[in-house]
């Protein structure tokens, strides 16, 4: 039935919580600006890749960051940033907060989006939580 299907694409406010992944094992979410244009590319990306690694009952929650204060906060380096249990698997160290696109390396040179294959690896290799990221 339609109601039993995981949702896809859930936008939430900046103060909203990030609800749990459907099997409570990993929390997936897109960080947007508003009237990203790589945010459907990136959508769809990561609802590809899930899928190919068996995970697709797990469901994507996209956030729009929409002021300063919200990117410092959530630690956004621009759009479209992927969170995988609250860690960002593309995160360069040194990177400060940004309102703005964000590109990503690609064999054929920069892109809005990770390459697929990266993107799959980083939803199967083991991720610290936010926590552990910040003590190292």
């Amino acid at each position: 039935m339609l109601g039993d299907q995981p949702e896809h694409r859930t936008r939430v406010a900046l103060s909203g919580h990030l609800a749990r992944a459907d099997d409570g094992n990993m929390d997936v979410e897109l960080l947007v600006v508003q009237d990203c244009p790589n945010e459907a590319p990136a959508a769809a990306l990561l609802r590809t890749a899930l899928d190919e690694v068996g995970l697709s009952g797990i469901g994507i929650v996209t956030t729009v960051i929409d002021t300063w204060e919200g990117a410092v906060r959530r630690g956004f380096v621009g759009s479209p940033t992927f969170l995988i249990n609250g860690v960002d698997p593309f995160s360069e160290p040194g990177r400060a907060p940004a309102l703005a696109c964000r590109v990503y390396p690609h064999p054929t040179g920069l892109t809005g989006v990770p390459d697929l294959s990266e993107l799959r690896q980083a939803l199967t290799r083991p991720t610290a939580t936010p926590e552990e990221e910040s003590q190292n």
